[in-house]
């Protein structure tokens, strides 16, 4: 029985075929400094707008990228982070250039299997890509970084265990995301972070480490502030139709 990331996969298979492969101007990103954490300062936050999501299902019926994204930044949010699937997620790539109204420098947030989409990734405003260990091989993670960088592109690489960590690492990652949700079973760990993160910052301490999903509540945040650069939260801000309320819950007001 496939599991959801390999459903996911398999249909980014089918997706990838319409897109022509280009070669687009290298980008000016202003991602990895937005979501580096200064010594002394507070985490950053990087709000995440998606419509859908296979855990929790619909979570707005109404769904405007702009405006959304418009709000985190009156919040104080550092980056975006804009879900453009369209089959499990109700994503478009057109929903980066929507969010980037508000100023702020997005992830485009995808299943990536093939450089094309890095390349569309570029062609459409991102100022990042994700890139998760899970569903590439090691020379492709490799590769892909390479390549997302030659477009001026950061990468942030996501992992779930010790093992992706590790590969994360030997790759040599700008930018790593624990992701506490385990993508086939859709179970929460928030223990991921306080156990991995010490291990990226003995061997990578330049490195921009990432909290991923389930950081929904000020105990949740209080779990991983000492260990990450910035929290990545969307479902918490989504789910709710009030989300400055949601942002006071978790970080105490507009930052």
């Amino acid at each position: 029985m496939q599991g959801l990331l390999d459903r996911i996969v398999a249909a980014k298979r089918e997706e990838i075929r319409s897109l022509k492969s280009i070669q687009p101007a290298r980008v000016e990103s202003h991602f990895l400094a937005a979501v580096k954490r200064a010594p002394g300062d507070s985490v950053r936050v990087i709000a995440e707008c998606k419509k859908t999501s296979p855990s929790s299902g619909r979570m707005r019926e109404t769904y405007e990228p702009e405006k959304i994204a418009t709000e985190y930044q009156r919040l104080g949010a550092s980056a975006l982070s804009v879900l453009t699937d369209r089959q499990f997620f109700e994503g478009d790539p057109a929903h980066v250039a929507m969010a980037k109204k508000s100023g702020l420098p997005a992830l485009r947030k995808d299943f990536v299997i093939d450089e094309k989409q890095i390349a569309d990734s570029a062609v459409l405003g991102a100022d990042a890509v994700l890139l998760i260990v899970r569903i590439l091989e090691v020379s492709q993670l490799a590769d892909y970084i390479a390549y997302a960088d030659s477009l001026g592109l950061p990468a942030l690489v996501e992992t779930h265990n010790e093992k992706e960590i590790e590969i994360a690492m030997r790759v040599k990652s700008a930018i790593i995301g624990i992701n506490h949700r385990d993508l086939d079973t859709l179970k929460m760990d928030l223990s991921l972070t306080p156990r991995l993160a010490p291990v990226v910052r003995r061997e990578l301490p330049g490195c921009v480490i990432v909290a991923e999903s389930g950081v929904e509540s000020r105990d949740g945040l209080k779990t991983v502030d000492e260990f990450v650069d910035s929290v990545l939260i969307g479902t918490a801000f989504m789910k709710s139709q009030n989300v400055a309320s949601i942002w006071q819950e978790i970080f105490g007001g507009a930052r």
